[in-house]
């Protein structure tokens, strides 16, 4: 059965597929076969690894990685992922934000990725993500485990996000990553395989750090 690690964050744009399309690239890389799950009708996720915008499973988007486009029944969402996970090494789900969807989804992990930008707000929606991690193991049907906070759309140049991070590791029980993927230069990038397009760059070395730990521990 292949190990399984989700990415969530409940408030918007906090780079939840974009993090999860470049994991995925670096996992295959590796040599494990792995498949992305994506759970949104606009299929963003399609458009970047050149698959067609449509609902199905596409093998080899790139050597060793699978992209699974699913919408339809939030119910059915866990059980067709257990299913996966039997056909390959690893399955990365890129969670919506949807608490009624992604508790279900978070149940059928082994390891949830958290993902946020820095703010108050930041603060705010870390804690209601770490309830709903508590309200999925209070089911006492799973095993999930928090691997981490990835910060995103980060400026470490400011103050600010400093203390941000302090704030982070002090209020919640929870390990913040050692890195943080930065703000790309260009708005066009935000979005993009930096391990494809800029692999040289600090947000392609960022996503490379974070595979190395959560790779090595698990998946």
């Amino acid at each position: 059965m292949a190990h399984t690690i989700a990415l969530y964050g409940g408030k918007p744009r906090v780079g939840k597929t974009t993090a999860a399309m470049n994991l995925a690239v670096l996992a295959a890389r590796a040599g494990q076969q792995t498949a992305l799950v994506h759970i949104d009708e606009g299929w963003p996720a399609a458009k970047t690894l050149g698959a067609a915008p449509a609902e199905g499973l596409v093998r080899d988007v790139r050597p060793g990685l699978d992209l699974a486009m699913w919408a339809g029944d939030e119910k059915d969402l866990p059980d067709r992922c257990r299913s996966l996970a039997a056909q390959v090494d690893l399955v990365l789900i890129d969670v919506p934000a949807a608490p009624e969807v992604a508790k279900g989804l978070l149940g059928c992990a082994d390891e949830v990725i958290l993902l946020a930008g820095a703010g108050k707000e930041a603060l705010r929606g870390l804690a209601e993500d770490l309830g709903l991690v508590t309200d999925v193991l209070a089911d006492g049907q799973s095993s999930l485990e928090v691997a981490g906070l990835l910060m995103t759309l980060a400026d470490r140049k400011l103050t600010s996000f400093e203390r941000f991070l302090v704030q982070a590791e002090r209020a919640f029980p929870v390990d913040v990553f050692p890195y943080c993927v930065p703000r790309a230069d260009h708005r066009g990038e935000e979005g993009g395989l930096a391990v494809e397009s800029a692999a040289t760059g600090r947000r392609a070395r960022a996503y490379v750090e974070l595979a190395m730990e959560v790779l090595n521990n698990g998946g």
